[in-house]
């Protein structure tokens, strides 16, 4: 029988290296997780928008090859379904929406990145963390020479956007209240083009929209169907920087 005395054992000082070392390849490895992890979610929420652009295929071939409308004039009637009233408690008829009968269970994915408690403001998270180019596809309103007797006028037909590939429809999206506020977001549903809010008039200030809530981009919805992950031309501190715009001019959200 051995003598448990001479039975090789850990010193402290080895196991407190062990310990050292375990906990150095823990911060090493956990951001790359957690950037693993938002690459699945990434993928997850293109899959929604991809089936977000087929719904909208399917009510063009029903509906004259119209896109479907943003909004009416009361901002009540949404892409996604009929608001209640204006306070952030309201709730949402998703079966009014003009996509319900194109939508598996008659609304959009929620992206997964997309978390209503990250949000002050939200509409029982109806729009899915996702925003829809209201100026220029949900309804015609030129960011230049708007037509407000008419607004938000007849949304675009296929034969009005020059080149579809190039045309934003739908884009991850919230945005900051208020500007010196990095920390509070509400939900946001329509998409403004940069003309309306990258460098307004004083005493405005720039309000960004476009969501880049996967490891730094935001998953883009071109009218052609097809969708791109993409970087900020430039964001503000909101969420260290969460917030920003995919460009400094209209180019890839008007019709031509």
């Amino acid at each position: 029988m051995k003598d448990s005395q001479n039975t090789p054992a850990f010193t402290l000082i080895e196991l407190l290296v062990v310990i050292a070392i375990i906990g150095v390849l823990a911060a090493l490895l956990l951001p790359v997780l957690s950037q693993a992890r938002e690459a699945a979610r990434q993928v997850s929420c293109k899959s929604n928008l991809y089936q977000l652009g087929l719904a909208i295929q399917m009510y063009k071939a029903d509906w004259g090859e119209y896109y479907p409308p943003a909004s009416d004039a009361t901002f009540l009637d949404l892409w996604f379904g009929q608001r209640s009233g204006y306070s952030w408690d309201a709730t949402v008829d998703f079966k009014k929406g003009p996509l319900y009968p194109y939508l598996q269970g008659g609304r959009v994915m929620c992206c997964p990145s997309f978390k209503v408690e990250d949000f002050v403001h939200t509409v029982e998270g109806a729009s899915a963390g996702y925003a829809y180019n209201h100026y220029y596809v949900g309804g015609n309103n030129s960011a230049v020479e708007p037509d407000w007797s008419n607004w938000p006028g007849p949304p675009a037909r296929d034969s009005d956007i020059f080149d579809p590939c190039k045309t934003i429809i739908f884009a991850d999206s919230a945005a900051g209240i208020p500007i010196d506020n990095p920390n509070q977001l509400r939900e946001n549903w329509l998409l403004s083009p940069p003309s309306e809010n990258y460098r307004p008039p004083e005493p405005f200030m720039p309000q960004p929209i476009v969501d880049f809530r996967h490891n730094g981009k935001a998953n883009v919805l071109f009218c052609d169907g097809h969708i791109v992950s993409m970087t900020p031309v430039e964001s503000i501190g909101y969420l260290g920087g969460r917030l920003g715009w995919l460009g400094t001019d209209d180019a890839l959200f008007d019709r031509e």
